[in-house]
């Protein structure tokens, strides 16, 4: 295996559902062997722990590792946020994740990520420098949301993100 995509909704693992998602009731806490009590603590340990384990087997491997950071999560359901804000007359181009909370919510896994020191091989994607700006993380491209619902994306969505595998594509044809 000469390439390898690391994708996930990390912060469930090391934070648990987001409080305000309809999942908000469930523990998605995670352990392990030395992290057996399934607390947030716990969690961010156990995720901390099996990222750095993970990441040095893929480069010890020879992989070439592309990381993927978390999709902006929103708080409610996007389809659903956009049929309120059409009923209201508002334009739904003004719903938008605030980026401090994107922010927020990925701080503990990217810290992590920072503080892994990336083993040789390993890049980092993120999904947020395509979707936010100053205003907020956006949930639609004119007519068209990007989101199915929280965190999953569109088939345009993912339009959106694309150009980030860009380079991993090429190198992939070049058989790098």
């Amino acid at each position: 295996i000469k390439t390898v995509f690391l994708i996930s909704r990390w912060t469930v693992y090391s934070d648990g559902h987001n409080d305000d998602g309809p999942q908000s009731t469930k523990r998605t806490f995670i352990g392990s062997a030395s992290h057996k009590d399934r607390t947030r603590v716990s969690s961010q340990k156990a995720f901390a722990e099996a990222l750095e384990i993970t990441l040095a087997a893929l480069a010890k491997s020879g992989a070439r590792v592309y990381l993927l950071e978390q999709v902006p999560e929103h708080h409610a359901l996007v389809p659903t946020l956009l049929a309120r804000a059409v009923a209201a007359g508002t334009d739904p181009a003004s719903i938008r994740l605030p980026l401090e909370d994107h922010l927020e919510r990925q701080s503990y896994v990217v810290s992590q990520f920072d503080k892994s020191a990336l083993p040789p091989g390993v890049v980092r994607l993120d999904p947020a420098s395509r979707m936010c700006d100053e205003k907020g993380c956006k949930v639609v491209d004119g007519a068209i949301t990007l989101y199915n619902d929280y965190q999953h994306l569109t088939g345009t969505g993912a339009e959106w993100i694309a150009p980030l595998f860009e380079p991993a594509f090429e190198e992939m044809a070049k058989g790098q």
